[in-house]
């Protein structure tokens, strides 16, 4: 998400104001260990299936739990 309500955007996890490595690193700073996944996801420009938008966004998390969490 970019911005706040009531005037806000739904991006891509890469693209929205919270550092999601940040965020995920204290989560598991924290000792969680349980699943994490999306929610919304926006669709690309090009008017693609919502599905490219999820797949994208399922292997930007997929990755970032390697990099934190090893």
């Amino acid at each position: 998400m970019k911005g706040q309500l009531p005037y806000f955007e739904e991006v891509f996890l890469d693209e929205g104001d919270i550092d999601m490595k940040r965020s995920m690193e204290i989560y598991r700073d924290n000792g969680f260990n349980g699943p994490y996944m999306m929610d919304h996801t926006p669709r690309f420009a090009s008017g693609e299936s919502q599905r490219y938008g999820k797949a994208f966004a399922n292997g930007y998390i997929r990755r970032l739990i390697q990099e934190v969490y090893g």
